[in-house]
């Protein structure tokens, strides 16, 4: 598979690799790479080696390998392998951070528990659960989905329903608002959404970094699902940001145990990485991340 990917650290040398942090960055379902860029350059503008990946099926990485005719499904256990098969192509020895945006989380979440030495993790209008994101429709079928994925004489039917979206994906030129469309909803299925508290609990326990994101006016994802979900995640307060970006209530922290902050921007997108304010905030609060990794370090 011919992976098309950013990586601002591609002219560093190998020794200078291992000198600089190394940021991964994964787009949302039926998005692409470019979606990430503006938050890329604003991470290299400060030193960080960012590596953003295409998705297969989305942009230019092609969705199924022809070779073996097996199709990609965009289902949780996918997107985690190619993300952990890309990295090790690269020969990234170090996972320093992991970005998500969107449904990219559902996997991320998954590869965490298994990179070891990674310093932090940073969700952006993370993909929830377990309840499925309330903007989707039709509603009923998707909470269907969820309940099947539950139940192992079921949980095959989903499976062959998202190889069979696959189909029309690998015979070539479609509309890209129906392949982003069909993407999102293969992504949406196989997410397995009544995971994602066990996978929640099992970050905690890690004691890794967490930096967490939303918009309060998400057309897909509402603010209590947010927030319902940072708690599963340990977080129970915000650092809130209204419509022209400035901070009007700082949350707690208590950082003892573990870097965990969330953010909350006043905004209508599902997309704030877009917007400059908004990734000034973010990069701010990345490097936060490896201040206090730093410091921690020292003290042991």
């Amino acid at each position: 598979m011919n992976v098309v990917y950013i990586d601002t650290g591609y002219d560093l040398s190998s020794a200078e690799k291992t000198k600089v942090a190394t940021v991964i960055l994964a787009h949302g379902a039926g998005q692409t790479h470019k979606d990430m860029l503006p938050l890329a350059e604003n991470l290299a503008q400060e030193g960080f080696r960012v590596v953003v990946p295409n998705f297969p099926g989305m942009g230019l990485t092609q969705s199924s390998d022809h070779l073996d005719n097996k199709m990609y499904g965009h289902t949780v256990e996918e997107n985690m392998d190619f993300l952990g098969n890309f990295i090790h192509f690269l020969g990234i020895g170090k996972v320093d951070l992991i970005i998500g945006h969107s449904a990219a989380c559902y996997a991320l979440a998954s590869l965490v528990t298994f990179l070891q030495h990674v310093d932090g993790y940073v969700y952006v209008c993370p993909g929830t659960g377990p309840e499925p994101p309330q903007g989707v429709q039709p509603y009923w079928f998707f909470k269907t989905i969820v309940w099947m994925w539950e139940h192992p004489l079921l949980w095959p039917i989903v499976a062959a329903a998202i190889k069979l979206l696959a189909i029309p994906l690998s015979k070539g030129a479609i509309p890209n608002e129906v392949r982003s469309a069909t993407i999102a909803l293969q992504s949406l299925i196989g997410a397995r959404l009544y995971l994602t508290p066990k996978l929640a609990v099992m970050l905690k326990e890690l004691n890794i970094p967490l930096l967490y994101c939303f918009t309060t006016g998400d057309p897909l994802i509402s603010e209590q699902q947010y927030k319902d979900y940072a708690e599963l995640n340990g977080i129970s307060s915000f650092d809130v940001y209204d419509k022209e970006l400035k901070l009007i209530e700082e949350g707690k922290r208590d950082f003892s145990d573990r870097f965990c902050l969330g953010l909350k921007f006043d905004l209508a997108t599902h997309h704030p990485m877009k917007k400059l304010g908004c990734r000034e905030i973010l990069v701010k609060h990345i490097k936060e991340i490896f201040h206090y990794n730093q410091k921690k370090f020292k003290n042991t």
